[in-house]
């Protein structure tokens, strides 16, 4: 119940009134007008209403400014999303062949200061290899001020734990890895553009890592290019004397799956679809899957085979198939999800390896619980 008391309301009518008389749709009332009313006490309701109502509508316009002012400011830190299991998978082309890059965090960790501390791995899949344009382990520290760093790596520089990215940067910004030798080692935000991605708008921010100086007057030489996407992360690299292009297929972060991370492009060369086939796997479905999931696959030629699950330690989960003999054929097997103890997995990424004749076909599927 609203219960009105002029000692309340009194100091409060005479702020509250001098307060909204700054607003364009509350400037033409009179001040002097509304103490006259409010000396008339006939009309206290009237002015009770008059009150809340202009209140209301001062709340109303305040939250409208402040919602729309959060609107147009990202917040840095997703720019650079790290939580322990993320993965994200990358086309790699060189203008020769293809392959697929995942990139997967395995360590995420913060101290008392607020600082973080990240551990990733990256490889090549099917067959798994060393990766390409990215390391194998990478190690991050991300400060307070949304600044991270990392050994940074081009064709003839290394610098040790540089200063890589700073997520607050702005579109023009500019700041230096090293000043060892006559030109140093820079970074800087090349633009700044807001694109549909995986069907939401994101801000991209290009940063354009290059030998030169403040004043951006490199010596012919860039380097290379990241562009880091809203809620994604890393979503290109390339450019410059970068050895070919990462192109973002999908990503599966903080649990939620973006993109598809289902067609692993194998790593292919002009003429290797001129290699009989043996066996083919087909990617799991449905995937993500819970509680259970059907894994298909082919046999061209008679062969013994086994089907084994991994988790993203590369530990063995469960053996689907264990060195059995599989006449030529299409088979599907399925998983109901649980580890070779008998115990539910938990939720995040994990391999199926097909082993026929000594060779290893790799795919990844999710769980969400």
């Amino acid at each position: 119940m609203f219960i009105y008391s002029k000692n309340i309301f009194h100091p409060l009518l005479i702020s509250l009134v001098k307060y909204i008389s700054i607003f364009p749709y509350t400037r033409h009332l009179s001040f002097n007008k509304i103490l006259k009313l409010y000396s008339n006490k006939e009309d206290e309701k009237i002015i009770k209403i008059f009150l809340m109502k202009k209140l209301l509508l001062f709340i109303a316009l305040s939250l409208f400014v402040l919602n729309n002012a959060l609107a147009q400011t990202p917040d840095s830190t997703n720019f650079f999303p790290h939580h322990k299991g993320d993965m994200w998978e990358y086309l790699f082309t060189d203008g020769t062949g293809y392959d697929t890059v995942q990139v997967i965090i395995t360590v995420d960790s913060t101290d008392t200061n607020g600082v973080s501390y990240i551990t990733e791995i990256g490889r090549s899949i099917n067959p798994v290899a060393p990766p390409i344009m990215v390391e194998s382990i990478t190690n991050y520290r991300v400060n307070s001020l949304n600044e991270v760093y990392t050994d940074y790596y081009t064709d003839g520089a290394y610098i040790k734990n540089p200063l890589i990215y700073k997520l607050n940067a702005q579109l023009g910004e500019s700041w230096s890895l090293d000043t060892s030798g006559n030109n140093a080692e820079r970074c800087r935000i090349r633009s700044m553009d807001t694109n549909l991605i995986f069907g939401e708008k994101r801000i991209i921010k290009d940063y354009d890592f290059y030998l030169g100086d403040s004043s951006y007057n490199p010596p012919g030489l860039d380097r290379y290019e990241v562009k880091l996407a809203e809620g994604l992360g890393m979503m290109w690299k390339g450019g410059g004397d970068a050895i070919g292009n990462l192109y973002l297929k999908g990503a599966v972060i903080n649990g939620i799956l973006y993109g598809d991370t289902t067609k692993i492009i194998t790593g292919i060369k002009n003429n290797i679809s001129l290699i009989p086939k043996e066996v083919e796997l087909y990617q799991n479905y449905p995937n993500p899957f819970n509680p259970s999931t059907t894994i298909k696959f082919e046999v061209v030629k008679g062969a013994e085979l086994s089907l084994i699950v991994y988790d993203l330690q590369g530990k063995e989960t469960v053996k689907l198939i264990d060195g059995r003999y599989y006449y030529p054929g299409i088979y599907s097997i399925t998983w109901d999800g649980n580890n070779r103890s008998g115990y539910k997995i938990a939720n995040g990424i994990y391999f199926y390896a097909l082993n026929i004749n000594g060779k290893t076909i790799v795919k990844s599927m999710v769980y969400l619980k």
